[in-house]
């Protein structure tokens, strides 16, 4: 890996207007060296044209290569997000925007992830919640509000009609009461 940013950024400019070429051998490992340029870079700049890079290698090349190169670009975020504090906030808000950018090229590719990534949070919840020893500790990890905030962003992205119905989630916490009872779409929970 190159170590100097000017280097780095130079580089990675010229791999931009290389993209049509490099993407027709369809090797993904230029997208994850992208990824991780993306994902760990020091400095803003080789962030930024990473990303802009990655953004048209998905978009000229949607079907090869978008399932995988999007789970690891999440994947990625997430790691990020165990680590927030004040110097790396500003960081894991570009990601979480260029996350979202990523996942609006499409649309069932975001349900499918989506999906995927909800009912893995959902199984998490619930272990953490029948084992009472490790419930708040666990719970109160930033990665799970992050997660939420780019699932919940890039569902509103989705047409209606595939969107995730409420499927009784709010019945693993055992302890849940939901206050009110409406009838609009609105609604989040099930009432038990």
């Amino acid at each position: 890996m190159i170590n100097v940013p000017s280097t780095l950024n130079i580089l990675l400019r010229h791999v931009r207007s290389l993209i049509p070429f490099v993407i027709v051998l369809l090797n993904t490992r230029q997208a994850l060296e992208l990824i991780h340029i993306w994902s760990t870079s020091s400095h803003e700049r080789s962030r930024v044209i990473a990303f802009v890079c990655l953004f048209h290698s998905i978009r000229e090349h949607r079907n090869e290569m978008i399932g995988a190169v999007l789970q690891k670009i999440f994947l990625y975020y997430l790691k990020n997000c165990k680590f927030t504090s004040t110097t790396t906030l500003p960081l894991i808000d570009f990601m979480q925007r260029s996350v979202l950018e990523l996942y609006s090229l499409d649309s069932t590719v975001t349900y499918q992830d989506g999906f995927v990534f909800l009912r893995h949070l959902a199984v998490h919840l619930h272990v953490t919640v029948q084992n009472k020893n490790h419930y708040y500790p666990t719970l109160k990890r930033h990665s799970h509000d992050d997660e939420q905030i780019v699932e919940t962003k890039s569902f509103d992205n989705i047409e209606p009609q595939i969107k995730l119905r409420s499927i009784g989630s709010s019945s693993s916490i055992p302890s849940f009461k939901m206050q009110q009872q409406t009838t609009n779409e609105s609604t989040i929970g099930v009432p038990s």
